[in-house]
């Protein structure tokens, strides 16, 4: 068991399991990081607001400039507003288009690549509004940094290639697309953070763990402010909410919490899951669950969010339109990994102190189980129709196929040190795997699992998502970076 457990690592490598000690250097160290944020927050805020409240823009006709040389009035000088925050105006905000200011468009469309014609039409209007938007994320975040990636192996004629990195202040441990334009990552506990990211790779909002339980109904926990250590997320399948699994509560009345290697028992405390609300990126409920929640999913008929509990040695299943837990289903052991087909009948979920899978009937609640599949089954993923389930054996170095049907295993793949989560590709072709220790991207062939190729990336990749759009694979590593994949399917 103890082998598993220690591969499992979902609190960071530095931290300690019991007794959560943290270090005055470390205590400091997140201290000033905070004052940090405060101070760029009282700094940015007022350029933030000046440039989003020049984001409207009087309707004209389709056919004609917006703009040009001869236009005088307020929108000329919220157009000379916008060309000074992204570093193209430089004099007085007149409100007139004069020579000057035509020659100031110019040099904006020529560095986009646009018609070079000094003339504010939609599309140069379009792509200013989103330099601005840019330029006020990059001053709240200054950390925030993006780099482009070549290919390590340039003579390999591949679709598969390093794309870009992420860095700054985080410390991603899992990263997942939410299916309109957003990556949340939760990062390690102890940052009490999820960074928002956009396709444009911009770090949009740093969401803090902070909630007031009081003002979610759960009168009788006292404190003002309670603080989380947020784990994994999973979406509504219309992508409007995000679900978050907080690894413990930090707070007065919490004062036995789980940890990694701790037996089932309902003797720990309780944590919760908070609901974000994907278009305001405010949390919007919390939910109590059970002690050290681990993985999530949302059921494909959007009613259900169904919790791992890794302590209490159950599933929580959370009804989404009155925000609770409304059952709790036994399982034993370390369960992680949720999988749910698409009737919405029948949950998956890997237990990995074992070497099995339960098989959870959500219409009657019953549990049957998958046994031997391999050791320490950690992720799973099932394909479209439901009928291939995939499972990452973290004690083994495999990845397994199983057929749901029969309950036997297809095939074995071997594709990297300590295979942690995966995901399948829109038409259900490929797997992609971060393997832990190897530090790579596995891409499998789901038909006949064949490894196609394995990508190198930063130390320590643990989580993974996949843009069907724009054909890339993002991987979290949990030394302190994103990497983008891009490929063809």
């Amino acid at each position: 068991m103890t082998e598993g457990i220690q591969s499992e690592q979902d609190t960071v490598q530095k931290q300690p399991v019991e007794g959560k000690i943290v270090s005055n250097q470390e205590k400091l160290l997140h201290q000033k990081n905070e004052n940090k944020n405060s101070q760029l927050a009282l700094v940015t805020g007022s350029l933030l607001l000046l440039t989003l409240s020049l984001i409207t823009f009087s309707q004209a006709n389709s056919t004609d400039f917006l703009l040009k040389k001869g236009s005088q009035g307020t929108e000329v000088s919220h157009l000379q507003e916008r060309l000074k925050v992204v570093g193209y105006w430089s004099g007085k905000i007149t409100g007139n288009y004069d020579e000057a200011t035509e020659n100031a468009v110019k040099r904006f469309q020529k560095y986009q690549g646009i018609a070079m014609n000094g003339k504010v039409d939609e599309r140069t209007h379009s792509i200013l509004i989103k330099s601005v938007e840019k330029k006020t994320l990059s001053s709240r975040y200054p950390d925030h940094q993006v780099e482009d990636l070549t290919s390590t192996n340039p003579g390999v004629d591949s679709t598969f290639k390093p794309y870009k990195r992420i860095k700054g202040d985080l410390t991603p441990k899992s990263i997942v697309y939410s299916g309109n334009g957003l990556f949340f990552v939760q990062n390690m506990m102890y940052e009490h953070s999820i960074n928002v990211y956009d396709r444009e790779f911009n770090l949009i909002k740093k969401i803090k763990d902070t909630v007031n339980l009081k003002d979610y109904g759960y009168s009788h926990f006292k404190d003002d402010q309670y603080k989380g250590s947020p784990v994994e997320v999973a979406f509504s399948p219309d992508g409007k909410s995000a679900y978050v699994s907080n690894y413990e509560m930090l707070g007065s009345e919490f004062t036995n919490p789980g940890y990694d290697t701790c037996e089932a028992s309902e003797a720990f405390d309780p944590s919760f899951v908070y609901q974000i609300n994907t278009e305001t990126l405010e949390i919007e409920n919390v939910i109590q669950v059970g002690s050290v929640p681990k993985y999530l999913a949302v059921s494909p008929n959007n009613r259900w969010v169904l919790v791992s509990n890794w302590c209490s040695g159950d599933l929580s299943i959370i009804d989404r339109l009155s925000h609770r837990e409304i059952k709790r289903i036994k399982l034993g052991q370390f369960p992680r990994g949720i999988a749910i087909d698409p009737t919405s009948k029948i949950a998956y979920i890997a237990m990995m102190g074992t070497s099995d899978i339960a098989i959870v009937n959500l219409e009657n609640d019953t549990v049957n189980w998958m046994s031997n599949i391999g050791l320490y089954p950690r992720h799973l993923v099932l394909d479209r129709s439901g009928q291939y389930l995939y499972a990452t054996l973290n004690g083994d170095d495999h990845v397994a196929k199983i057929d749901t049907k029969t309950g036997e295993i297809v095939n074995k793949i071997f594709t990297g040190s300590a295979p942690r989560s995966m995901v399948i590709s829109p038409d259900d072709q490929y797997l992609y795997i971060v393997n832990y220790y190897s530090n790579t991207v596995s891409k499998v062939r789901a038909e006949t699992m064949e490894l196609m190729e394995n990508i190198t990336v930063d130390l320590n990749p643990i989580g993974i998502t996949i843009d069907p759009e724009t054909n890339q694979v993002w991987v979290a590593c949990y030394t302190g970076s994103l990497i983008v994949l891009q490929d063809k399917f």
